[in-house]
């Protein structure tokens, strides 16, 4: 009877161990997604307002980055930083401010974890 009992508990603890090694990638990804999802949300309310007349983008970019949680990784061998824009932005999410500084140079970028932008040639580009 005691041997059958010490049987039962333990293989109830064994169950319960799998379960455990289970939900702990699962919880892993779960964080990881409410982690992009927090990224983008700040990224959709976060609004600019910001006028520059034939200023550069890495000044545009840098703007941002002072008055904001945002900030930009790029190459610069690949990305023309030095290009002088004008700009008229209110209200704009940085995704609107910067499909406007970089329109027609096949450039994309992509909002990432903890606000940072990386901004790269469109793969698409010809």
């Amino acid at each position: 009877m005691y041997e059958k009992k010490m049987y039962e508990y333990f293989s109830a603890l064994q169950k319960g161990e799998k379960l455990l090694l289970m939900m702990k990638p699962t919880t892993v990804l779960f964080l990881i997604g409410l982690m992009q999802v927090s990224a983008t949300v700040y990224s959709q309310t976060t609004k600019f307002t910001i006028e520059v007349e034939n200023k550069q983008i890495i000044d545009v970019l840098k703007e941002i980055e002072e008055s904001s949680n945002f900030r930009f990784f790029y190459i610069r061998e690949q990305v023309n930083v030095e290009k002088q824009v004008s700009l008229k932005a209110r209200d704009a999410t940085v995704n609107e401010i910067l499909d406007e500084i970089f329109s027609g140079q096949h450039i994309e970028y992509n909002v990432m974890q903890d606000n940072l932008i990386l901004i790269h040639i469109s793969q698409y580009s010809s």
